[in-house]
């Protein structure tokens, strides 16, 4: 896969410009917390495409912008970027505005939509986004955040997934408990036994804060 040399000081300015946590950037970026520990402590760090498009992408700037120096004089094989962009494009996820009774459950997409960056074996996948409101899911999930939803994978054990019960949209952790599953509140521990009124619509992937 092909590489790039990233700027360590210039993804911590822009980190820290936005008041933001290492940990914070993970969660806008979708690149794991040691990653970027990794990133901002070596000068010159080489990383692959997908990470250096999904930094980008967090800080909404140019690829080029996170580069060394010389890095972004260099021209590489313009097929292989381009079938390298191809596979770690970010898609346009749509954002729901609200979940509907129908069958098994289903939801209604707005008009506004939020880039997320599949994993390759993901990319065929199909995802929705959900805007987060109540502090059910903190401290993991916050009032106010958007998250992206993958429907097409099944929930394990620590996920952290939507469902539907009763016509009510919820977010919650998809749990073992006593040789079953629920879907548990992180913030009060309240545990809803899976059964026949819940449907489980997608497992979250990103949780990130829209403008």
């Amino acid at each position: 896969m092909p590489s790039a040399r990233v700027n360590a000081d210039k993804i911590r300015q822009e980190r820290t410009a936005r008041g933001w946590s290492q940990e914070q950037l993970a969660q806008y970026s979708g690149v794991k917390q040691s990653t970027i520990s990794r990133v901002e402590s070596i000068p010159s760090y080489n990383t692959d495409l997908a990470t250096l498009n999904s930094l980008a992408a967090a800080f909404g700037l140019p690829v080029a912008d996170l580069l060394v120096q010389d890095e972004q004089a260099r021209s590489p094989d313009p097929q292989v970027l381009l079938r390298e962009l191809m596979l770690n494009m970010a898609i346009r996820v749509p954002v729901v505005d609200h979940f509907v009774s129908a069958g098994e459950g289903t939801y209604v997409e707005s008009d506004e939509y939020v880039p997320y960056f599949p994993d390759r074996a993901e990319r065929e996948d199909g995802f929705f986004a959900v805007r987060v409101s109540g502090k059910s899911m903190e401290p993991r999930i916050h009032d106010g955040e958007t998250i992206v939803v993958n429907s097409s994978i099944p929930p394990q054990p620590g996920n952290v997934v939507v469902a539907v019960r009763q016509g009510e949209a919820m977010v919650r952790e998809y749990r073992r408990q006593n040789d079953a599953f629920a879907l548990v509140s992180l913030g009060n521990g309240n545990a809803i036994p899976l059964g026949d009124d819940v449907r489980i619509l997608g497992v979250v992937r990103l949780v990130t804060r829209m403008p």
